[in-house]
């Protein structure tokens, strides 16, 4: 049923699972989709009438699913492996042109910094729920052109030639010393 708010990644210890509890049920109007991969006990997502686990999906058809969603979380606890993490997620879900709300995990708030707050980040459960739910009633818009454009700039093929260039300016430097 629709709208949706959506997870896809590994369900996996880093996933908070009590937030995306909380989620399900202050914004029980709303369902609430995770795909992938399941790591870890999901046992108290199951009572939960508005969670849909859908499992693994093959990586072709993701889009089709994101296409779906009105919203898409990154729902990590916080910790220090969290904080060292980049989530490539992120970029999927931008360059499905979706709006994102984060937990406080450092790499999105650094990424918010560089780049005119492109996501909402909740410091608490209450402030996560809050921000879906804004965006789920259309109170806040966030520029999804901006984001849109950071996910073509994280592209893999921007990425090797950013490196390959890295490499050649090194080359470069040394038949010149």
């Amino acid at each position: 049923k629709k709208p949706i708010i959506g997870f896809i990644g590994t369900i996996s210890k880093v996933v908070d699972l009590e937030l995306i509890v909380k989620l399900a049920k202050e914004l029980n109007e709303y369902s609430i989709v995770l795909i992938g991969p399941i790591m870890t006990n999901i046992n108290i997502l199951l009572k939960i009438h508005n969670i849909f686990i859908l499992q693994e999906r093959d990586h072709d058809d993701l889009p089709n699913y994101l296409s779906h969603f009105k919203c898409a979380i990154i729902p990590y606890l916080i910790n220090d492996y969290t904080n060292s993490v980049y989530s490539v997620k992120l970029n999927e879900y931008f360059a499905s042109g979706l709006p994102v709300v984060s937990t406080s995990i450092n790499e999105n708030i650094l990424i918010n910094n560089n780049n005119e707050n492109i996501i909402l980040i909740g410091s608490n459960h209450n402030d996560f729920i809050g921000k879906v739910r804004r965006i789920m009633e259309d109170k806040i818009k966030l520029n999804i052109q901006e984001a849109i454009r950071f996910a073509e700039s994280n592209s893999w093929n921007n990425k090797v030639k950013k490196i390959l260039s890295i490499i050649q300016e090194n080359v470069d430097t040394k038949e010149i010393i």
